[in-house]
């Protein structure tokens, strides 16, 4: 049973045509832990289970994926700063420059 559920999308453009597509689904499922489930385009989905959770930070990882095996998502302020990752942080790749939507009362 699903209890809570969150859905983004990344597009990234090359020469003004949509270059990679990936649609992420973010789940809390009935046990109470979190899944990030990613859809890239051209490639089989991957699921990922929240390892570290933070006031501020949210740790998913699945160590039988090949890369990434890790993704961070950390907020600053409006910003979300977020990176990919073999286990333990090797080999990372930074997205820095995500803005947050400020939350309305």
């Amino acid at each position: 049973m699903r209890i809570c559920s969150r859905l983004c999308c990344r597009v990234e453009r090359q020469d003004d045509k949509v270059g990679f597509y990936e649609v992420m689904n973010i789940k809390q499922i009935e046990d109470g832990s979190w899944i990030l489930t990613a859809h890239p385009s051209g490639q089989a989905s991957a699921s990922f289970i929240a390892i570290q959770f933070g006031e501020n930070i949210v740790v998913f990882a699945n160590p039988d994926h090949d890369y990434p095996q890790e993704i961070r998502y950390r907020r600053e302020g409006n910003r979300l700063f977020a990176s990919i990752s073999l286990l333990g942080g090797v080999n990372p790749r930074t997205f820095d420059k995500v803005a947050c939507s400020q939350r309305r009362p």
